[in-house]
């Protein structure tokens, strides 16, 4: 798929290989690390560790896959989850959550490091669409959602 082809509202899933996305790649048994969304070709949005959140070039992004909406967005929808998305931008990101997901995966249930005001980058994908109307997530509370978990969402597929 092209670059150019690329809509508002697309999910873009990263591969990376940096060495601090390998830990949330283990822990969550998936192929991506971080999640960002496309606001308006060639600009994304997205909460890294460095800058929280915020609208940046694609070109910041290594290798990743798209998933889009089944049905497609109108262009009511887009631009909605674009004004919605300025809402977050300067949030920190919350380190604190990442550090939860491990103790998530050996204890088993809620996230309960979760600071309601800072902001993961899969939390943000998933507060944008419930803005719009759509939960990506169905049955795992808010603030719980990884990048892997969106990737079954039973709304999205991958864009080829």
């Amino acid at each position: 798929m092209k670059e150019n082809q690329l809509e508002t509202g697309d999910i873009l899933f990263e591969k990376s290989k940096k060495i601090y996305s390998r830990p949330i790649q283990w822990w969550t048994n998936s192929q991506y690390s971080h999640v960002a969304m496309v606001y308006e070709y060639p600009m994304i949005i997205q909460a890294r560790l460095f800058g929280g959140v915020h609208i940046t070039h694609i070109d910041t992004l290594e290798e990743f896959d798209v998933y889009a909406m089944i049905e497609g967005l109108s262009g009511y929808q887009k631009n909605t989850l674009k004004e919605i998305s300025l809402k977050y931008l300067g949030l920190k990101y919350d380190l604190r959550q990442i550090f939860g997901y491990v103790n998530m995966s050996i204890i088993k249930g809620r996230n309960k490091l979760n600071n309601p005001h800072q902001i993961i980058c899969s939390e943000l994908i998933d507060l944008l669409y419930i803005e719009l109307s759509v939960d990506l997530r169905r049955g795992i509370y808010l603030g719980g959602v990884t990048p892997a978990d969106l990737t079954f969402s039973s709304f999205l597929k991958l864009k080829q």
